[in-house]
């Protein structure tokens, strides 16, 4: 599980009852307006990682800068902008990360997180081994 308290993000497995604080991937201070995260297993190095989303209010745009922390190496490196303008999100009253409004944590799937976009019809999936994304539509449903 991926923990976040205030600013601080920690792994912990409730089976070995055993955390580990993560270090910081440097946010801006205060000026980070939407953030998520998402935990998932990488089979080609037997590993985990953490995958963290934020957009700076302050940056023109809407594409949300994409971070990848690896357990082995223990360290945050950026990767690609999240295409496709940003995941969904619901604003929840009081529930906040450094100050910012949470995006819904990607579903970890078949070695990929993924993601409904907010402003497009597609869900976007990032492959954790290759650390590229990919889409493809929503199943078309019925409400009831």
């Amino acid at each position: 599980m991926c923990i976040e308290s205030t600013s601080t993000l920690f792994l912990w497995n409730p089976s070995t009852r055993k955390s580990k604080k993560l270090p910081s991937p440097n946010l801006p201070p205060a000026h980070v307006g939407l953030y998520g995260f998402g935990l998932g297993y990488d089979a080609s190095i037997d590993d985990y990682k953490v995958v963290l989303m934020l957009k700076d209010w302050r940056s023109i745009g809407i594409a949300l800068e994409v971070k990848i922390y690896t357990l082995r190496t223990d360290s945050w490196r950026r990767i690609g902008d999240f295409p496709h303008g940003r995941p969904y999100y619901r604003l929840r009253p009081g529930v906040f990360f450094n100050g910012a409004l949470p995006i819904r944590p990607g579903v970890y799937f078949n070695g990929a997180l993924h993601w409904k976009s907010d402003t497009s019809g597609l869900i976007v999936s990032l492959d954790l081994a290759k650390e590229t994304y990919g889409e493809f539509l929503k199943p078309e449903y019925q409400d009831g």
